[in-house]
């Protein structure tokens, strides 16, 4: 009896030494499990930050890039006009104020404007042509959007643009055509009220620019009308001189056009932002 005693407390202690032995077995093979797992989501986890911290700074020297490109545009426009900012002088279409290119080959064109709220969509010539007599002089230059300035730079003065405007009050002749949209109500008909206009404050415009795919976003800040002077050469009255100068360190845009026999349509925006569509960066001003 006595020896069948010690032979069950025998046996009950070397299985209690089996449940301990397997239990540290299985513990230890749940940490080094568990080790292992850590690992790898930790690796997997480390990515993403690295891939996010390149991106950024991609991002980062591509910001800068579009800023110093500004930084260098606006001195070298400052350099251009400051013998004729200095001076509020009137304000030509004519090759007076150097704005005389007229042709319209391809390597001319700048860029492409949109005012999507009234459905314009059309390529930018630079210069507005001096005489009404050549076949691209600023007459039928005019049935493009052309620049009115010599010396124009987007995103760092008055980008001004001009076209023609079929603006007889009530018409619906030509009303998607140049900028006479601009001048168009809510149905489509020509007014010569701003309060009727379809383009209100707030509305967006649009440039790509050729030269480096950059796109300009501005909204339109103000509407107004002018008066023009001698309509023989189209000097512009100085009333007209704030919607024309460059205005540099102002990134901005003007599109004129004619709101009646001897009245101009001026529609300003203010740059809001640039796109840089390859990387999909933006820069604001």
């Amino acid at each position: 009896m006595k020896q069948m005693k010690k032979e069950i407390k025998k046996r009950f202690l070397a299985g209690i030494k089996f449940v301990i032995i397997v239990g540290l077995l299985l513990l230890s093979l749940s940490y080094a499990g568990f080790f292992n797992w850590a690992k790898t989501l930790r690796r997997t986890n480390d990515t993403p930050t690295t891939i996010v911290a390149k991106t950024s700074t991609k991002k980062i020297d591509i910001a800068n890039s579009i800023a110093s490109e500004m930084r260098n545009r606006k001195e070298a426009l400052q350099k251009k006009l400051s013998y004729r900012e200095d001076g509020k002088e009137k304000i030509f279409y004519d090759v007076s104020y150097g704005g005389d290119k007229d042709s319209t080959n391809p390597e001319d064109i700048l860029g492409t404007l949109e005012v999507p709220k009234v459905g314009i969509n059309m390529p930018i010539f630079d210069g507005i042509g001096s005489t009404t007599s050549s076949p691209n002089g600023d007459y039928n230059r005019l049935f493009n959007a052309v620049t009115v300035r010599a010396y124009q730079e987007l995103g760092v003065s008055n980008f001004v643009i001009a076209s023609h405007t079929y603006n007889v009050k009530g018409s619906v002749s030509h009303s998607k055509d140049w900028f006479t949209p601009l001048l168009t109500n809510e149905s489509g008909v020509v007014t010569d009220k701003i309060s009727d206009l379809k383009l209100k404050k707030g509305d967006e415009i649009f440039i790509t620019e050729n030269s480096t795919g950059w796109k300009y976003t501005f909204r339109v800040s103000k509407i107004s009308f002018g008066e023009k002077g001698n309509s023989e050469n189209i000097v512009y009255k100085d009333v007209n001189y704030d919607n024309l100068s460059a205005h540099i360190g102002e990134p901005m845009i003007t599109l004129q056009g004619c709101s009646g026999e001897n009245d101009l349509l001026f529609v300003r925006g203010a740059l809001e932002k640039i796109e840089d569509p390859q990387s999909g960066e933006t820069y604001k001003p």
